[in-house]
């Protein structure tokens, strides 16, 4: 879970533990994210990471995996979140072939909150 604001990504992290997620994995940026993942010897599953962030923002994240930069296979599952639904933003994670979008704040309730959500004009 890759969210420069900490209450946001402790929430991220205990739905998933609740969900049964054995190892969650934070990161307060994109820097710390690519340095996680380089360094482990163990394969991560999924990331979820927020759009807007200083440094490494999600998109730059997300291109670095799906560009082969990181250690982390170039199909790996990433979600971004946000509190953000801006067009372009969404557009632009797409084109990067982001597998699911969710919005803040997020709810382990939610019908299916690892879904691709629609864009409306």
């Amino acid at each position: 879970v890759v969210d420069d604001e900490a209450f946001s990504r402790a929430m991220v992290s205990q739905m998933l533990r609740r969900l049964g997620v054995a190892e969650v994995i934070e990161a307060a940026d994109g820097f710390e994210a690519v340095n996680l993942i380089d360094k482990r010897r163990e394969a991560i599953d999924a990331i979820i990471t927020d759009f807007r962030m200083p440094g490494i923002h999600g998109l730059s994240l997300l291109r670095q995996i799906r560009m082969g930069q990181t250690a982390a296979e170039r199909n790996l599952v990433c979600a971004m979140l946000t509190g953000h639904a801006e067009r372009h933003l969404v557009g632009l994670a797409m084109m990067l072939d982001v597998d699911s979008f969710l919005a803040k704040p997020v709810s382990s309730t939610a019908s299916n909150p690892c879904t691709r959500m629609t864009m409306t004009e």
